[in-house]
């Protein structure tokens, strides 16, 4: 398969006023959106593309990004929105909760456990006036349904925390 092939014409333009860059496709978890890592020099960024013009959807995600940032939440810094479909984000690497919980033991479990409550105390903390881009009820569905559909079947529970 040849990546470039499925690339959105602003993505492909984008890469290539970046000699030497490097994309690989990145593999994602429960979306509908697909990730790609871009190399060149020494940086490497995300581009997060949607699979059909989705303006909404990407004012949504700018809007979340600045509000979340500016409650003290570590997000991946938006370099640029191309179009109404694609995203290019600072590369927050490749470690995901589940696998940094897998290879943690005692001390480092209970460490991500303190750094996942800091982050669930931030998000409670966000003024519901600052959601301009609430979930509906028909939207939270079809959120939930897209999470027990894609995602939940993956990582069966084992054992206890």
């Amino acid at each position: 398969m040849h990546l470039t092939r499925e690339l959105p014409e602003s993505l492909l333009k984008f890469i290539q006023r970046r000699p030497g860059a490097i994309l690989t496709k990145i593999r994602s978890e429960a979306s509908r959106r697909r990730f790609f890592r871009i190399r060149f020099g020494r940086k490497s960024l995300v581009a997060m593309v949607y699979p059909g013009p989705a303006l909404t959807e990407v004012e949504r995600f700018r809007t979340v990004q600045e509000i979340y940032h500016g409650q003290g939440l570590r997000v991946p810094a938006i370099e640029a929105i191309l179009d109404d479909r694609v995203v290019i984000q600072e590369d927050a690497g490749d470690l995901l909760l589940q696998r940094a919980w897998r290879l943690g033991r005692g001390k480092e479990r209970g460490q991500l456990l303190n750094q996942c409550r800091e982050i669930v105390l931030k998000l409670a903390a966000v003024p519901p006036a600052l959601a301009a881009f609430r979930l509906d009820r028909a939207r939270l569905k079809w959120e939930m349904e897209f999470f027990l559909k894609h995602f939940f079947p993956r990582f069966p529970v084992r054992g206890s925390i």
